[in-house]
């Protein structure tokens, strides 16, 4: 009978965590907060925005997340009556089933001997449990940071630009933006991104997580998607990035297009959007830390 009944408030916890979630991610769009939202992701990186926005929403004081092992491990104590925040956590499953083999015609494929040919088949999915986590302000203890900071356009910086442009072919200095209003631009016609010259390298260096998070998201497949939510994505994944490297951004778009933007979609599409944009900070974030020396601030 108490297994039953934990079974029972398992179930509960997550229908209540899911429905906290859809609320969650359209607050964030319509209540302008999306730039607090990304700073906040910026600073967990090894937590997704579904999880970011539902302990936002549980606690918005939050600085810094770990589960109550974690934090003992970092040798933090977790407060005797703090209340756990609840997230999802990911399990991968597969299974097996055996069907009849058909052909491209979709006829069934039978054996020398006239019986049905069968093949294996391997099904893979994920379903989500609650976990608990704990924020830094509810433990006892001192963690310092243990990585430093370049300066917006020290030499350090610099040198970490001119290794992300030698390890990228793609990724070239444009005279022709010279003279122009334009950082930069990524073709999808040749996959190139242009950047123009002699910008401070902060300011490179944003511009090259831009025109990434274009090339990775917008090739010749979304040319005729909506350019305005090409941009949000764009800007959204450069401003991860720059934020989770420690230097601080503003959003370049108007957040009265962002909440209208919001309103024209469902739950579901916008929270595809809000993982697309996950998804490719994490990848350019590998990319710089594989090749520069720059890290992500802890």
């Amino acid at each position: 009978m108490k297994k039953e009944t934990s079974s029972v408030v398992r179930k509960e916890q997550l229908e209540a965590a899911m429905h906290q979630l859809e609320t969650s991610v359209r607050d964030m769009f319509e209540s302008g907060r999306f730039q607090d939202y990304l700073l906040m992701l910026s600073k967990f990186h090894n937590y997704s925005f579904n999880n970011i926005l539902l302990a936002f929403a549980q606690n918005p004081n939050i600085s810094r997340l770990a589960s109550y092992q974690t934090w003992r491990s970092l040798h933090m104590q977790v407060r005797r009556g703090e209340k756990a925040i609840k997230i999802l956590c990911p399990i991968p499953y597969q299974y097996i089933r055996e069907r009849n083999r058909t052909d491209e015609k979709g006829n069934i494929v039978l054996t020398a001997a006239g019986d049905e040919e069968k093949e294996i088949i391997i099904y893979q999915g994920v379903r989500f449990r609650i976990g608990n986590v704990f924020d830094i302000s509810q433990c006892d203890g001192h963690l310092d940071s243990l990585i430093e900071i370049p300066a917006d356009n020290s030499e350090s910086l610099k040198e970490a630009v001119k290794k992300l442009m030698d390890s990228d072919s793609r990724i070239m200095y444009d005279p022709k933006l010279m003279n122009g209003s334009a950082n930069g631009f990524f073709s999808p016609l040749t996959g190139e991104i242009h950047i123009k010259e002699n910008m401070p390298a902060l300011m490179t260096l944003r511009c090259i997580c831009h025109e990434k998070a274009h090339s990775i998201l917008h090739g010749k497949e979304a040319a005729d998607s909506d350019r305005g939510v090409k941009e949000i994505e764009a800007e959204a994944a450069s401003f991860l990035v720059c934020s989770a490297l420690g230097y601080p951004q503003t959003l370049c778009y108007s957040t009265g297009y962002l909440a209208g933007w919001s309103q024209s979609r469902t739950t579901r599409e916008l929270l595809q959007s809000v993982n697309r944009i996950e998804k490719t900070s994490r990848e350019i974030l590998n990319w710089i830390t594989n090749s520069t020396d720059l890290k992500v601030l802890e």
